[in-house]
């Protein structure tokens, strides 16, 4: 069962803590000695409280630990994956063709893709310039030889 108690007023703020299971008597007597201000309000037992008062550099704390947790997180999800220069993220998210944005990148000529590939250069060339758009099966060599993602030769999504 809750028990509510009216908001204590603390010079002009009013302080508010919800405790769960306040039936605990060694929490609740622990808490009222140490700050006799403060307001005790319980939920029910077993139930969990609607808010949490923290003091801001536990708050600090916790925020700095979530944000280290996630960017760790993001880290090993990236081990191995291939890092590109901003140049080339910029180039792609511009909308250049990412064949070329690719080649250019492995720094390949439109002769070597092509070798690679099985390929004319003249016909890279269109599929670079937009003048023709390839088949999957094309666009599957081109990835392999350019060792990306058939997905890393989509362009952008225009807006």
């Amino acid at each position: 069962m809750s028990r509510k108690h009216p908001a204590k007023t603390v010079g002009e703020a009013k302080i508010r803590i919800w405790l769960a299971d306040i039936t605990t008597r060694n929490i609740e007597r622990r808490l009222r000695a140490a700050a006799p201000e403060l307001d005790l309000v319980g939920a029910p037992t077993g139930e969990r409280p609607n808010f949490v008062l923290l003091a801001i550099e536990e708050y600090e704390r916790l925020v700095d630990a979530a944000e280290d947790k996630q960017a760790s997180e993001a880290h090993a999800a990236a081990a191995g994956d291939e890092r590109v220069p901003i140049a080339v993220a910029e180039r792609l998210v511009a909308g250049e063709s990412p064949i070329r944005v690719w080649r250019e990148h492995r720094e390949m000529t439109l002769d070597q893709l092509g070798a690679a590939a099985g390929l004319s250069k003249g016909y890279l060339s269109d599929l670079e310039n937009g003048n023709r758009a390839g088949p999957v099966e094309t666009l599957q060599a081109i990835a392999r030889a350019l060792k990306v993602s058939l997905d890393d030769l989509a362009p952008p999504p225009q807006d």
